[in-house]
């Protein structure tokens, strides 16, 4: 059986943390793994970008899944696609902060 891959943006908030929770929660009994996405804008952002992801991994190093930082150069609109693409992921999550309906 093919191992199953995931990919969860990230964009540093909370509430992106809490999309990776239920990922982890629904990898960990399949044994997949889960790519930690952040889309910059400018090469010159990936240290950073890879610094921070890899302080929210070690965050959840604990929970018994495989989390490994990715971090491309693109737009968030169409990054996770491509790498749904490359990586043959399974499954993705995405966090949605709440706003105001349009009026």
């Amino acid at each position: 059986m093919q191992t199953k891959n995931f990919i969860v943006p990230h964009d540093f908030t909370a509430v992106a943390d809490i999309a990776l929770q239920h990922a982890i929660a629904t990898a960990k009994p399949l044994g997949a793994e889960i790519q930690v996405l952040h889309v910059v804008s400018k090469d010159t952002q990936i240290p950073e970008a890879l610094a921070q992801l890899e302080n929210i991994i070690g965050k959840f190093e604990h929970e018994g899944v495989r989390l490994k930082p990715n971090v491309r150069i693109g737009s968030i609109s169409r990054t996770p696609s491509r790498t749904h693409r490359d990586g043959h992921p399974w499954r993705s999550w995405l966090a949605t902060h709440h706003r105001k309906p349009r009026s």
